[in-house]
């Protein structure tokens, strides 16, 4: 009786945690299709340089022209290369990509340090991203919902070339 009811809870808590897994798999495809249906040619595209350690408190509100979601704004520069902003997006959406396993649960991590941001205006939709490569996560802004990713490194190198080419400062 009591190997039973042990297999019993084991089989329950397994299912929970793939359940879980599919759950936040779900969640990042989301994001990255998201960042995939983002027209390059059409969509005005601004990137941002932020400083993770000058936040906003949430007593200030949510709108400032010297904030990006709570976070400090070093520079900010208007993309308009149709080429340039489809790398960007395409390295966003890599990133979140490489991180997608299914059935792997993937651990939260207790940091929040971003120092790239991205927003996106198309047909009178407005997409934000304020991506944390040290922590490998992504928050995401989107009309139709706030979500988060994970993410990898790998694509922070071309965060910092177009941070460089545009003279944007990057947070230590």
């Amino acid at each position: 009786m009591g190997r039973i009811f042990l297999f019993i809870c084991s089989a329950c808590m397994l299912t929970f945690l793939a359940i879980g897994a599919d759950f936040k798999n779900k969640e990042r495809r989301s994001v990255r299709e998201t960042v995939e249906a983002i027209s390059a040619e059409k969509a005005r595209f601004i990137l941002y340089s932020l400083d993770p350690e000058r936040r906003q408190s949430r007593n200030e509100g949510e709108v400032s022209t010297n904030y990006f979601h709570r976070f400090s704004i070093l520079g900010k520069t208007e993309i308009s290369s149709g080429p340039e902003k489809r790398e960007l997006l395409t390295a966003l959406a890599r990133a979140i990509r490489e991180r997608e396993n299914p059935g792997v649960a993937i651990a939260a991590m207790d940091c929040f340090n971003p120092r790239h941001g991205i927003r996106t205006i198309e047909d009178a939709k407005t997409n934000d991203f304020v991506i944390c490569f040290e922590c490998e996560s992504l928050r995401a802004y989107a009309p139709d919902g706030n979500s988060n990713a994970a993410i990898t490194e790998s694509q922070e190198p071309v965060f910092d070339r177009y941070l460089k080419e545009y003279h944007l400062p990057k947070a230590p």
